[in-house]
């Protein structure tokens, strides 16, 4: 079996993409920060072709509020909107606001 990766179409599942307007989302697990564009541009330069993920942020996920929620997710919505042949935003949920 020949294996070649240009016949096959690369998905990352499991990204955490930075929004530049939400203080505290530009961490990466090595502590380099980078944003969208940035990471977008690495994956794509290494094969993968689309990728999907949500917002990580560096406080306390208990303190956070329905909007501060609400408000992460809408920036996935906005890079979603910047990449759209790129990016599938993953959508925050918060036990404590079921609605």
């Amino acid at each position: 079996m020949d294996f070649n990766p240009e016949s096959y179409e690369i998905i990352d599942a499991h990204i955490h993409p930075s929004a530049n307007d939400i203080p505290g989302s530009d961490i990466t697990p090595f502590g380099v920060a980078t944003d969208a564009s940035s990471m977008f541009a690495t994956l794509r330069s290494v094969g993968i072709r689309m990728a999907c993920g949500s917002l990580l942020r560096t406080h306390d996920w208990e303190s956070l509020t329905f909007k501060d929620i609400q408000r992460l997710n809408e920036a996935m919505l906005r890079i979603r909107d910047q990449y759209p042949d790129f990016y599938i935003p993953g959508i925050i949920v918060q036990p404590k606001f079921p609605e």
